[in-house]
């Protein structure tokens, strides 16, 4: 009798243990961290997708992710300054430009259940993008050039709470 039951025991922590196994699945993985904020791998994915960021060839998700934390920081910086809300065309008209980046209607639709990214958030991408445009136009100018958002960019860099969690970053 106690032999039956240490048996019947011992196979259920077997199947327990081996259950325990099949249940850690990795989801995601934090590939940054911008003031605080957490940046997926996945937001890192949807970001090459829609070609928000430019991704190496020797490393492209460390590239991406130092490229999407150069995007937080500037567009932290926009919101001190509580620009106007885009024209809702301009929205409409950039989430398309987005969709069109991205690739046909089934790539982006898969790009969509890969990363998690839905319509609304890519709205707000968008959104994003219009308004560190119209920022950058209005801080530089005629200046505006890669060497003066570059040195912008050294700045932010410095004062911003910004950290890359993946190799080779």
């Amino acid at each position: 009798m106690r032999r039956g039951l240490i048996v019947t025991l011992v196979a259920c922590m077997a199947t327990v243990v081996a259950a325990t196994g099949d249940a850690q699945t990795l989801l995601d993985r934090v590939a940054a961290r911008v003031h605080g904020q957490v940046v997926t791998l996945s937001d890192v994915r949807a970001a090459v997708g829609l070609g928000l960021v430019p991704p190496e060839e020797r490393n492209p998700d460390a590239s991406a992710t130092r490229a999407l934390i150069d995007r937080h920081l500037m567009l932290a910086e926009v919101r001190r300054f509580l620009p106007p809300e885009p024209d809702p065309t301009a929205v409409l008209k950039e989430v398309e430009a987005l969709r069109t980046r991205a690739g046909s209607p089934a790539q982006v639709e898969a790009l969509k259940r890969s990363t998690g990214l839905t319509d609304t958030r890519l709205e707000e991408l968008a959104r994003d993008s219009l308004r560190l445009e119209a920022y950058l136009a209005q801080r530089f100018g005629a200046r505006l050039g890669p060497d003066a958002i570059e040195t912008w960019l050294q700045d932010l860099r410095r004062r911003g709470a910004a950290e890359c969690l993946l190799p080779g970053c």
